[in-house]
């Protein structure tokens, strides 16, 4: 057998293996995974109290534990009652956006009939009927599918309480067995392989998730900021939606903000559109400094390979796909590359 052919078997193995991992493993561990990254975060924090205020470790890491919990949790509050009451006054105005839609799609179908020299009434009958299918498929279809899954709505809230328990212990239990698990570290005989892999992974995914993380986040404050300052009055709403769009592969903040400047400027709300292009200028000048600054070279992606890897994570494990794809594709390279190093 060749070489070559040595390192292809190897490379289709090593693939099939990071793919078994993250589809059946990874998510047992997650919550030990989280938990050893925010040890690690906040080691030095917890190192710093403990040394100033001469108490252990263990309850350093409680303080900082308890503190940042509460501080994400009154976050999440807030930016949820908005989100929620904004919801609320979507629900509540949707017949008006209705009527006004209606208006609006009824000027069209008379213009086009005009234009067209078409028998008056008819392009609104052909649209009425596709109304009513789609009313139709919407009380059929989709409604009961909402209400059977309202169950695992409150499963996954259930889930997720769950899993940030654990997450809370278990970071405890990192920082006081610290010592002891870099011990068992050393006297692993894969130590060498390990450090290899880890080190390049811990460098490479996590200044890719630490990017994404913080690009998303930035998006989302600027989207909410600016569209609140305009007097949008679903200011979170959209906010928060641009900022999940901005995460997609091919998608981002364009795919909304850009034809909306352009409705602005057919519209002649010349404002409205400067305000919005403002808003959207902001977003990808950001993404394109932060992701320069913050990855560089560091990945050792090109822009194509990310994208066809996050495409390839989306289809393979759904939205974490989005983040298992680049993360998995390191993971093999760095495997791939550390075997035939040695």
């Amino acid at each position: 057998m060749t070489r070559k052919q040595k390192r292809a078997i190897f490379f289709i193995g090593t693939t099939s293996a990071v793919y078994v991992v993250l589809r059946y493993l990874l998510p047992l561990v997650v919550p030990f995974i989280l938990a050893i990254l925010i040890a690690l975060i906040i080691w030095k924090p917890t190192q710093f109290i403990s040394k100033k205020f001469h108490i252990s470790e263990t309850i350093s890491a409680i303080i900082i534990l308890i503190i940042s919990s509460t501080l994400l949790v009154g976050f999440l509050y807030i930016i949820g009652g908005l989100f929620l009451r904004q919801i609320e006054t979507f629900v509540d105005k949707l017949p008006i956006y209705g009527e006004l839609m209606i208006d609006k799609i009824t000027n069209m179908c008379i213009k086009i009939e005009k234009f067209f020299q078409l028998k008056d009434g008819c392009m609104m009958g052909y649209l009425s009927k596709i109304l009513e299918q789609m009313e139709e498929k919407v009380l059929g279809e989709i409604m009961p599918y909402i209400m059977n899954n309202s169950v695992s709505f409150f499963t996954a809230i259930i889930e997720i309480t769950t899993v940030a328990a654990v997450v809370f212990v278990a970071t405890i239990f990192c920082i006081h067995e610290r010592k002891l698990i870099l011990h068992k570290k050393e006297q692993s005989m894969y130590l060498r392989e390990i450090n290899l892999i880890t080190r390049r992974l811990g460098s490479v995914g996590g200044a890719y998730l630490k990017t994404e993380f913080i690009i998303m986040f930035l998006t989302t404050t600027v989207c909410i900021i600016g569209l609140t300052l305009i007097g949008n009055p679903y200011g979170v709403l959209i906010g928060v939606f641009l900022g999940i769009l901005d995460a997609l592969p091919i998608f981002g903040t364009g795919t909304i903000l850009i034809p909306w400047v352009i409705i602005c400027l057919f519209a002649g709300k010349w404002i409205q559109a400067a305000e919005i292009a403002t808003i959207y200028v902001i977003c990808y000048f950001l993404r394109e400094i932060l992701e320069a600054k913050l990855l560089g070279e560091r990945i050792g992606m090109t822009a194509l390979e990310t994208m066809a890897t996050m495409y390839v994570g989306l289809k393979l494990f759904g939205i974490m796909g989005l983040f298992l794809g680049p993360i998995g594709w390191i993971v093999i390279k760095e495997i791939d590359k550390t075997y035939n190093m040695t």
